[in-house]
């Protein structure tokens, strides 16, 4: 997916039943937005406790991801993850032999990296930091999933939210550190729509093992992939667009992600 301009957002942190208090003193003193009710603006690190320093977590990089998923268990804690790793954002070029979309049929399908391939190789797209970070939080929150933003020449971006009991919180670590925070996924929404320059045509959010496979064509829908336990729902749809959803069979081809080359983390840990 191609990244796209305006105001990127996103997202989280979530309390843990021994940082309630604090959260709750931390939304605070956040910033409200006027006309929004219970949403909020805040940074990553106003968010609680992390449970490891950076040079603790400097010493998990070359820990396999199972391990990494095991180790790392708040939102503060991936972020430092990420950053320690220096995850490079960038396409992929099929002349490098990094995979950037498949044909079956009539169907372009772009298919992402897994979230474990994503963290064995430490490079990709939105939709590879995003699959990134629902590997890294999976079971780490009531709910960790993906906000998914499309524009009227059906380019978008993937990020993620984590719910943690009453509230959503949205963020982007391919952004700067600013997490909002809402009661509702409906104000977030309305927000977006009043705030973004390159307005949504469509935006809708999801969970699933990873991003799903997309495919763009007749130049109306987009056509979903539905093969990862997908749990799927709209929340907007401009009026004077074309573009809509289709859930359909997913494709049969993948790419070998398992061939791809493993990052060298030792280099930087010396």
């Amino acid at each position: 997916m191609k990244k796209v301009t305006g105001i990127m957002l996103v997202l989280l942190m979530v309390f843990s039943l021994t940082s309630v208090v604090a959260a709750e003193v931390d939304l605070k003193l956040a910033k409200k937005y006027p006309g929004f009710d219970d949403f909020y603006r805040v940074s990553i690190g106003a968010l609680g406790d992390s449970d490891y320093t950076y040079d603790e977590i400097r010493a998990m990089l070359d820990k396999t991801p199972e391990e990494k998923q095991k180790a790392i268990r708040t939102l503060w804690d991936a972020k430092k993850l990420f950053q320690e790793s220096k995850f490079s954002i960038v396409p992929y070029s099929v002349n490098e032999s990094r995979p950037s979309y498949f044909l079956e049929g009539q169907m372009r399908w772009d298919k992402y990296k897994p979230g474990y391939h994503s963290v064995r190789t430490n490079f990709g797209l939105c939709s590879d930091v995003a699959n990134w970070v629902n590997y890294i939080l999976k079971d780490d929150y009531d709910e960790v999933g993906y906000m998914w933003y499309t524009t009227s020449d059906a380019n978008g971006h993937v990020w993620n939210y984590v719910l943690d009991g009453d509230w959503y919180y949205f963020f982007d670590f391919g952004s700067p550190d600013v997490v909002y925070v809402s009661k509702t996924v409906e104000t977030y929404v309305e927000w977006i729509l009043e705030n973004y320059n390159d307005k949504p045509v469509l935006l809708s959010m999801y969970t699933a093992t990873d991003v799903m496979p997309v495919a763009y064509y007749d130049k109306r829908f987009l056509y979903i992939g539905d093969r990862n336990n997908l749990k799927f729902t709209q929340l907007y749809r401009d009026p004077n667009t074309v573009l809509d959803y289709r859930v359909v069979t997913p494709p049969k081809l993948d790419y070998d992600w398992a061939s791809m080359d493993s990052y060298d983390f030792s280099k930087l840990m010396k």
